[in-house]
């Protein structure tokens, strides 16, 4: 049981990390995202779609 209770704290701990990192990759594109032009922005849309 204690050795349950440690894997979820370390689950806990992974998640929280990962959504730290979330918003910051989220934060990075936006920033990115509002220096592209026009063009860029339609070139990135139309490499997603492939």
């Amino acid at each position: 049981a204690e050795e349950d209770a440690e894997i979820a704290q370390q689950v806990k701990e992974i998640q929280k990390s990962e959504q730290e990192n979330s918003k910051e990759q989220e934060e990075y594109e936006a920033r990115v995202t509002a220096q592209m032009t026009a063009a860029d922005y339609e070139a990135v849309e139309t490499l997603r779609a492939l």
